[in-house]
């Protein structure tokens, strides 16, 4: 399958419920008030506002397997090119973030 995916919320839960979290990370890109406020459980929260948000995505393991998400799909979009540009091997992103994966009536936690 590609390398980079945007895919619906519930694509997305089938990946999640069938990944090991040790080779899956769930990437969380808003800033840490809105994660506070809500977030898919396991989630990492990495603040796309952060000034060194570029150098700490470049940190992390390329070969692991993300999926990664915003408030409505830009930040986690971007986040997703930054991520090909920086030679990740497998990352999806979640189409329309946490909103839409909250409309599908897919659970967050606190």
């Amino acid at each position: 399958s590609e390398p980079y995916r945007e895919l619906g919320s519930e694509q997305c839960r089938k990946i999640l419920e069938g990944a090991d979290r040790d080779t899956c990370i769930i990437l969380d890109v808003r800033t840490p008030e809105e994660y506070a406020r809500g977030h898919i459980r396991g989630s990492a929260n990495e603040n796309f506002f952060s000034p060194d948000f570029r150098n700490i995505i470049s940190n992390l393991d390329r070969d692991k397997k993300y999926v990664v998400y915003c408030a409505q799909g830009t930040r986690g979009s971007r986040t997703m090119n930054l991520m090909r540009d920086l030679g990740f091997s497998d990352v999806t992103h979640i189409r329309g973030g946490i909103s839409a994966w909250q409309d599908a009536g897919l659970p967050v936690e606190k």
